[in-house]
């Protein structure tokens, strides 16, 4: 359903029934993979390489935090954190520093979260219908699309 080029070696790859798989560019073998969603699908995902974290939505309650272990074989299941409203089509890393990632949601809102802590940063209301797609500039500008034909920008900080 997913995919993500995080470095010239490795792919990562979300699938309907819930698992993450990690793909050896080189070799085109599977490297590891982790059920994260019980049968749900992996609605979203983002990766940081140089940072070495990940988060994952689905139409779950759930927002889970990843990383590659050392030897970049197994991917871990760090951290767990229960949404207010079911339902992500979209999350993002900011580029710039990894320190924020934002995820679009089923109910129409932007959340923004403090990637060290997982703390919700802010809530952002203005799209009156499922937010589809986010993405960051090089300057902290946050650019959301949805369903309601509408794009909103938005400078953070």
């Amino acid at each position: 359903m997913n995919l993500k080029v995080i470095d010239t070696n490795y792919l990562l790859s979300g699938y309907e029934n819930g698992e993450l798989a990690l793909f050896d560019s080189r070799t085109f073998k599977e490297v590891t993979s982790v059920n994260l969603f019980h049968g749900q699908p992996v609605m979203c995902f983002d990766f940081c390489k140089t940072s070495n974290i990940g988060f994952c939505g689905s139409s779950e309650k759930n927002l889970i935090e990843i990383c590659l272990n050392e030897a970049n074989t197994g991917l871990i299941e760090k951290n767990t954190i229960e949404l207010v409203n079911p339902g992500l089509n979209c999350i993002r890393i900011r580029k710039s520093d990894s320190k924020i990632v934002s995820t679009g949601g089923w109910d129409n809102r932007v959340r923004l979260y403090g990637t060290k802590k997982l703390k919700l940063l802010a809530c952002l209301d203005f799209h009156k219908e499922a937010v589809n797609s986010i993405d960051f500039s090089n300057k902290n500008l946050m650019a959301v699309g949805g369903n309601d034909c509408l794009i909103s920008f938005w400078d953070l900080y």
